[in-house]
């Protein structure tokens, strides 16, 4: 009987102890589902398209550069705007530009998209869509037929696969361009998605698109002012007399 008993006690000096262990093990799962989600709500928020607060739609641009020499009606097919001339007016080229004019490989077009904000993030509403071609790639088609303005993942996320490296040829892609509709500084602007060059600055893309420097880190989430990383795509904000931007749904920004 003296033996049960002092087992027994063991039995019970035992139990507390795995108590704790269980209640530490669950507190530690509960911290890692949590960070984990937190985790992907940031990278969902990051890497698909900018942040947008403003309900409805707009007019936004994006800078394309192609990976080849084309013309100004190859880019507004690929990009499905309503017509070539929409991008005269925004690349300062005459009205008289016929729709054959060349554009040199790697030179930045900018393009007018219909954005849309829907919880809290800007994409483009409904076009341009991509027909997957034999051999194409999530990565090429990011990189190459649409110049890093949207990453692989992106793409995958949209489409609703789990797996980056695969397509199915025919499949029919929306491309989710960056975009936003917000106002900066309370005043309206044209968001322009602008893929960064290699050794390029923040200070330099603030210059030449005469944009204050605490604009462009705010708006990006960039808090060092000495580079950001080629590959990057930045929310620039324009002067809205730029294009013309028109918020339905919601508040006029002309």
């Amino acid at each position: 009987d003296a033996m049960i008993r002092r087992d027994t006690r063991k039995e019970m000096v035992k139990l507390p102890v795995l108590r704790s262990e269980v209640v530490l093990l669950v507190f530690l799962f509960v911290i890692v589902v949590e960070w984990l989600g937190f985790s992907m709500s940031a990278v969902t928020v990051q890497g698909l398209g900018f942040r947008c607060a403003t309900a409805g739609t707009c007019t936004a641009l994006v800078g394309y550069r192609p990976l080849n020499a084309t013309t100004l009606q190859e880019i507004s097919s690929r990009f499905q705007i309503d017509s070539f001339t929409d991008l005269l007016p925004r690349n300062s080229l005459a009205s008289t530009t016929p729709q054959t004019h060349a554009v040199s490989a790697q030179q930045t077009i900018k393009v007018p998209i219909t954005c849309r904000c829907q919880d809290g993030i800007g994409t483009s509403d409904k076009s341009p869509v991509y027909i997957v071609k034999p051999g194409d790639t999530l990565d090429y088609i990011a990189t190459s037929v649409f110049s890093r303005l949207v990453d692989a993942k992106s793409l995958a996320a949209v489409s609703g696969s789990s797996d980056p490296s695969k397509t199915n040829t025919g499949q029919v892609l929306r491309i989710p361009l960056p975009c936003s509709c917000d106002r900066v500084d309370g005043s309206p602007v044209t968001h322009y998605a602008l893929v960064v060059e290699k050794n390029d600055t923040l200070r330099r893309i603030a210059a030449e698109y005469n944009v204050t420097m605490t604009q462009l880190e705010k708006l990006n989430n960039v808090s060092n002012t000495a580079s950001v990383l080629a590959g990057q795509v930045l929310d620039v904000p324009l002067p809205s007399q730029d294009t013309n931007s028109t918020i339905t749904n919601g508040t006029s920004s002309t």
